[in-house]
């Protein structure tokens, strides 16, 4: 795990160790939640150093410091990636609702933006920030950063 100069670790710099960085991009994305199925897609099952590892080594890996952090800092890039996606899109809605030549274009696309914005509001409103929680064998224990 790459240290900092201060001997802490950095969770915005990927793991020194490609399989185990492979893990948290794979559970903070495409395998949400699912410590089991990201351990097996970034080869860990395969791994020597790995492979004989008792049955919850999945779930343990989540309680190094290191992993989890990792995976709160790629979960909150993944949010702040979303919200500028939205962003986006609510600003093309916005231009079509101010230039549409037809009517219903311009009706259809400020209701988009509406619940668009309300969508977005709500998001926003969510006292626990953005919402990113660490997700333990498919349950909420409520972790967040």
């Amino acid at each position: 795990m790459e240290k900092t100069e201060n001997n802490t670790y950095s969770p915005e710099k990927p793991l020194a160790h490609e399989k185990w960085e492979e893990f948290c991009q794979l559970y903070a994305g495409e395998c949400w939640g699912d410590a089991e199925k990201a351990f097996k897609s970034a080869g860990l099952d395969k791994d020597p150093a790995t492979k004989k590892a008792a049955p919850g080594r999945p779930r343990k890996i989540l309680q190094i410091k290191e992993i989890y952090e990792r995976i709160l800092y790629l979960r909150k890039i993944k949010f702040i990636e979303n919200e500028m996606d939205s962003l986006w899109i609510a600003q093309r809605r916005k231009e079509i609702v101010e230039k549409a030549e037809k009517e219903s274009d311009r009706l259809n696309a400020l209701k988009d933006l509406e619940k668009a914005i309300e969508a977005l509001s709500a998001a926003a409103s969510e006292k626990n920030g953005p919402g990113v929680t660490i997700v333990f064998n498919s349950k909420d224990k409520g972790i967040r950063p």
